[in-house]
């Protein structure tokens, strides 16, 4: 007899950025697929701006729409990255970041089993560890990509690239948010129980990641610092090769030890690319 999984109880929270929107929402629906339930959350404008989600699916889908509080200087109706121009986005996140409360009520409420989120909502695991609901970080980046972060801004800090540094400074610059796009990346690293990796097995292939990547080390005393060496103290972040067909089989067997987790999707032709 075949092995049954428990049904689960999945939110879906991404960064305000369609970018960001639409692969999330795509791996909402093939989780769905699966007979979990999803509640994905966004704001109302970015939620009306969704395809329709499809008929066999509905019953699984919820769409959940949290108003995003203004903040100065954002304009009127200004919900995503595609609404304003570059140097606006920060106060974007600042808004953003307003949804703390209103999404921390939902969770208080509803108890999913699992949340995916997005690199932005750096206050989001103390509230998660806090309710007992696990957390994974889903990377819209390559596992090539999220590689090369790892290495520009936790293990090669000093780079003799002039286009390295300059785009290591401006993402670990605090901004009009209140904090850095650095700092929103490195408290999520450190307090989520699961990393999946958006990849492609036949344009990465095996993508092996660094070796001081695999003995990177978070350690929760230390805000803001990693640790590259071996520690009691530390929660080791684990890479799971080969890439694994679904994330599903992975958030039902999940342990409470950090995995760095290679997720594959298979294209066909009715897959909307048009983000």
């Amino acid at each position: 007899m075949a092995e049954q999984h428990q049904k689960l109880h999945i939110a879906v929270f991404p960064w305000l950025a369609f970018g960001h929107i639409s692969p999330f929402f795509e791996l909402s629906k093939l989780i769905a697929q699966k007979g979990h339930k999803i509640s994905f959350i966004s704001t109302p404008r970015n939620i009306h701006r969704l395809p329709k989600v499809p008929q066999n699916l509905q019953a699984l889908v919820d769409l959940i729409e949290l108003p995003l509080p203004h903040v100065e200087k954002l304009p009127q109706n200004a919900e995503a990255t595609m609404d304003v121009p570059l140097h606006i986005v920060p106060y974007l996140k600042k808004a953003f970041d307003g949804l703390e409360q209103p999404l921390m009520k939902f969770l208080e409420t509803c108890k999913p089993d699992w949340i995916i989120c997005d690199f932005a909502p750096h206050w989001l695991p103390p509230i998660t560890s806090k309710l007992g609901i696990s957390c994974i970080y889903f990377s819209i980046f390559s596992a090539f990509a999220l590689s090369s972060i790892l290495d520009l801004f936790f293990i090669r800090k000093t780079s003799e690239s002039p286009e390295d540094k300059a785009l290591a400074d401006d993402h670990a610059v605090q901004n009009e948010s209140g904090v850095s796009d650095l700092f929103r990346l490195t408290e999520i690293l450190k307090g989520v129980e699961v990393i999946a990796v958006r990849s492609c097995m036949e344009i990465e292939g095996d993508v092996d990641i660094d070796d001081e990547v695999l003995d990177l080390r978070i350690d929760p005393s230390q805000e803001g610092e990693y640790d590259e060496g071996p520690s009691k103290e530390t929660s080791h972040m684990r890479i799971i090769m080969p890439l694994t067909r679904s994330i599903v089989r992975r958030l039902e067997e999940a342990s409470t030890e950090k995995v760095l987790l290679g997720l594959m999707l298979y294209m066909s032709i009715e897959y909307d690319s048009s983000y």
